[in-house]
C-alpha cells in the first residue's frame, strides 16, 4: 500500500529549532507515513540532529529520513527534492521553524476526505516569538476571517472563486498550515526553483485553476517569527520582486519552461492584472528606497511585464534621489530604523 502522508521539510541552518518541529510532527493524531527533512546545504548541526533524531525518535510507524539537496539552493529546490522523490497521496509542507498541533494533520486529511475534489486544504494559524504571540489569527489579520464563505459541511469552509482573488493580494495561508493532493502538485509543475520569495504562492495560484480550496477556522498552525524569517519586514524588496514576478508569469508576460502554467482566462486575468499593477507600484517604492542598482533591476522586471513606464513616475524618481541623498547623509538608516 503506497503511504498516504509526508511531511515535508525544507532545512537551512535549522539546528536551533528543528528538533522542536519534528516532535511536533510526529505528536500528530493522525500520525504521518513520512517526514523528510531536506538539508538545504546548511553549516550547522541541523543534518547530524536529524539523523539522531531518525535513529533514535522516530514512533512506530513513522519513518523520519534525511535528504540533501544537491541541485538549486532555496526552499522551492529543497521541496521538490522531497517532492521528486517521494510516493504519497497527500503532501504538507512545514517550515524549519514552525509548530504543528497535535489535531492539524487529522483537520485537514478528514477535509480533503470529505471533500472529494478539492485539491488543497488549510487551517488558520498563529505567529509567535520568543516571548509571545504576535498575531493571534492570521486569518484575522489577513481579513480573510470577514470574507462571506461557503460552509460544505460542519466545519470545511470555502471561499469558492474568491480564493483566487485573494491569493492574488494576500497570504490566505501559511505553507505550514496546508495539505494537499500530490497529484495535483505534479500536475501544475511543483515549485518554480527560479523563486526564493512568494513561491509558495505562485504554486497556490496555480493549483487554484486545477481545483477547488477548503479550510477549517480552527488554529492549528504555529509560525515562529524571528530575524531570519524570509518573510521580514527587511526582505520587502524581495517580496515585491516576487510579487511582480509571480503575476506577470501566471499573465504570460514571463516565459519559464521549467514550470506547467495553467491559463487563467475571463474575469481571473482582469484579476491578475489589476493586482500586477499594485504590485508593481509597491516593487518600486521599496526598490526606491533600496538605491539605483535595486532600482535598476526592477526597472528591468517592470518593463519586461508591461509596466516600463511606471518605473519613470516622477514620485519614484523623486524618492530614488532623495534615499540616494539621505543613505549619503546616514538618514535612511534611521528612517527604517524607526519604521
Amino acid at each position: 500500500m503506497p503511504l498516504s502522508i509526508e511531511i515535508i521539510i525544507p532545512a537551512y541552518n535549522a539546528a536551533e529549532y528543528i528538533i522542536e518541529t519534528l516532535e511536533s510532527a510526529c505528536a500528530q493524531t493522525l500520525p504521518p507515513n513520512l517526514i523528510t527533512v531536506v538539508d538545504d546545504s546548511s553549516n550547522d548541526s541541523t543534518a547530524s540532529l536529524v539523523k539522531a533524531f531518525a535513529a533514535n525518535r522516530a514512533p512506530p510507524g513513522t519513518t523520519v529520513q534525511l535528504l540533501s539537496n544537491t541541485g538549486s539552493r532555496g526552499p522551492s529546490a529543497a521541496r521538490n527534492t522531497a517532492l521528486r522523490n517521494g510516493y504519497t497521496e497527500w503532501v504538507a509542507f512545514l517550515d524549519a521553524d514552525d509548530l504543528m498541533q497535535p489535531q492539524q494533520l487529522a483537520v485537514l486529511a478528514a477535509m480533503l476526505t470529505t471533500q472529494k475534489d478539492a485539491v488543497l486544504s488549510f487551517v488558520d494559524s498563529l505567529l509567535f516569538n520568543a516571548k509571545d504571540i504576535v498575531v493571534p489569527s492570521l486569518f484575522a489579520h489577513s481579513g480573510i476571517a470577514t470574507l462571506p464563505a461557503q460552509e460544505l459541511s460542519t466545519g470545511i469552509f470555502t471561499l469558492g472563486d474568491e480564493t483566487f482573488t485573494q491569493l492574488t493580494k494576500t497570504g490566505i495561508f501559511g505553507t505550514s498550515a496546508c495539505l494537499m493532493r500530490r497529484s495535483t502538485v505534479s500536475q501544475v509543475g511543483l515549485f518554480d526553483e527560479s523563486m526564493k520569495y512568494c513561491e509558495d504562492t505562485d504554486l497556490f495560484l496555480r493549483m487554484a485553476l486545477v481545483g477547488p480550496f477548503v479550510f477549517s477556522r480552527d488554529i492549528l498552525s504555529h509560525k515562529r517569527v524571528h530575524g531570519g524569517n524570509l518573510t521580514h519586514p527587511k526582505n520587502a524588496v524581495h517580496f515585491g520582486r516576487g510579487t511582480v514576478y509571480l503575476l506577470g508569469k501566471m499573465l504570460g508576460f514571463l516565459d519559464n519552461p521549467c514550470v506547467i502554467q495553467p491559463v487563467p482566462e475571463g474575469e481571473r486575468r482582469q484579476i491578475l492584472a489589476l493586482h500586477l499593477e499594485k504590485a508593481v507600484q509597491g516593487y518600486l517604492y521599496h526598490a526606491s528606497l533600496g538605491g539605483l542598482t535595486q532600482y535598476r533591476e526592477a526597472t528591468r522586471l517592470c518593463s519586461q511585464v508591461g509596466h516600463g513606464a511606471t518605473t519613470m513616475r516622477p514620485r519614484h524618481l523623486a524618492r530614488l534621489a532623495w534615499a540616494y541623498v539621505a543613505g549619503k547623509q546616514g538618514l535612511l538608516s534611521f528612517f527604517r530604523s524607526n519604521n
